[in-house]
């Protein structure tokens, strides 16, 4: 009995295994015997098979490193030292972005150097990284000319990335007309980013040279097939009678369809439509109620977060909060918003600001003046012709005076 009770054991574990066996697909089962054999592309593929648990293998951080290493390591091919450098690109987004599968610490240094490697091995896509990576140094010099060469060969997300530096950095001597002819492609691909971003340029927020409203709706009207916040761009032209009928009414419904699919900036402007009366009366309560949903959304732009900090500042809809407004605004002039740093430097100024930990800081003209600066840099109209008459009283006359005349040619009007 009991060896009958043994074979039934052994018959049993052995149909499991073959169920487990079976299991494996054969897919993987072809990945395996080639990367075994030494195929490269194939030691790659089985690495990110285990990494992101493709072809019914579950995800395993020992086996997707060691078939890693082994694909990006040097070998010698008809007598040549050759090396894998996808491999070697994927080693380096690792140690950026998949150290907790690995359980190791995060390592951006060995990560830069990764794809800088695989890029020197002529891999064209570890462009987009380095220069990522140079943009989140501070260096934008280097990121722009990484980011152009990714850009050149095509790849969309650069493609807006690069023109978005070139354009919001004036002080670059780079080619507007490659990065316009560069959108002008993504946007033809159906790329709602590019969309929106000609149709700011032709709006003429990089300069009025380029305002063409017609060209800014219909890149508008394409994006608005599937991107909420150029829906909240076309309820802005209505509110404001751009290239279409003023009326407040169309907009609200505009936003609210934005809204609906999560743009911040359809909550924004309907809080705006509230806070100047353009429905009825003015409701400073429902505007702070829509701004502090624009807010809730995933990564509100640099207006919208310096807008929350006015609110609070000024205790809009709500009760006053100044140290919290202060680091919204401090927030937004950090990510670039021009009139955010105007306002910070005048909080400096007026000895407004405050601590991390929501102390008061003494009024400060040299921090106010850093701002002002930045803010005149970035081609804010109010921060030119102000830092413009600072230069004149600095006896930089000469300076100050072709600066105010920039805010003039600017639109923005200047006492003389």
């Amino acid at each position: 009995m009991r060896i009958q009770y043994i074979f039934l054991f052994l018959m049993t574990f052995s149909f499991a295994g073959q169920l487990f066996a079976d299991e494996v697909s054969p897919q993987l089962r072809a990945l395996q015997r080639l990367a075994e054999d030494g195929n490269n592309e194939a030691q790659l593929e089985l690495a990110l098979t285990y990494l992101e648990g493709r072809n019914g293998a579950d995800p395993d951080a020992d086996l997707a490193w060691e078939w890693l290493e082994k694909a990006a390591q040097k070998r010698i091919e008809n007598g040549i030292e050759v090396q894998n450098a996808k491999a070697v690109l994927n080693l380096g987004i690792c140690y950026e972005s998949y150290f907790d599968f690995f359980d190791f610490p995060q390592d951006r240094e060995k990560a830069m150097n990764y794809y800088m490697e695989a890029y020197n091995l002529g891999y064209i896509r570890a462009a987009h990284y380095v220069g990522q990576t140079y943009l989140e140094r501070g260096d934008l010099q280097k990121a722009v000319r990484y980011l152009e060469e990714a850009a050149t060969q095509g790849f969309e997300d650069d493609i807006v990335l690069y023109a978005q530096i070139v354009f919001r950095n004036p002080q670059f001597n780079v080619s507007k007309d490659k990065a316009i002819k560069l959108l002008k492609l993504a946007a033809r691909r159906s790329n709602s980013a590019a969309q929106i971003m000609l149709a700011d340029l032709y709006a003429g927020i990089y300069g009025k040279q380029y305002a063409d409203a017609p060209t800014m709706f219909d890149y508008l009207w394409m994006a608005s097939a599937k991107e909420p916040n150029a829906m909240a761009r076309i309820g802005y032209c209505y509110e404001n009678g751009i290239h279409v009928e003023k009326d407040a009414e169309v907009a609200e419904k505009w936003y609210l369809r934005a809204a609906k699919g999560g743009s911040p900036e359809g909550y924004a402007h309907l809080a705006n439509l509230h806070a100047q009366g353009k429905l009825g009366e003015q409701d400073f309560a429902q505007a702070f109620l829509y701004l502090n949903l624009a807010m809730q959304q995933p990564t509100p732009p640099n207006w919208v977060i310096y807008q929350y900090g006015t609110y609070l500042i000024e205790g809009v809809g709500t009760e006053k909060r100044p140290a919290e407004g202060f680091s919204y605004i401090e927030a937004a002039a950090r990510r670039g918003d021009a009139a955010a740093m105007d306002y910070l430097s005048f909080l400096y100024m007026n000895g407004q600001a405050y601590t991390a930990e929501g102390e008061t800081i003494e009024a400060s003209p040299k921090q106010a003046l850093e701002w002002l600066k930045r803010a005149a840099e970035f081609n804010h109209p109010p921060a030119m012709a102000r830092y413009g008459q600072y230069l004149i009283l600095d006896g930089k006359k000469e300076e100050g005076e072709q600066l105010i005349q920039k805010a003039k040619e600017l639109g923005y009007e200047v006492a003389d």
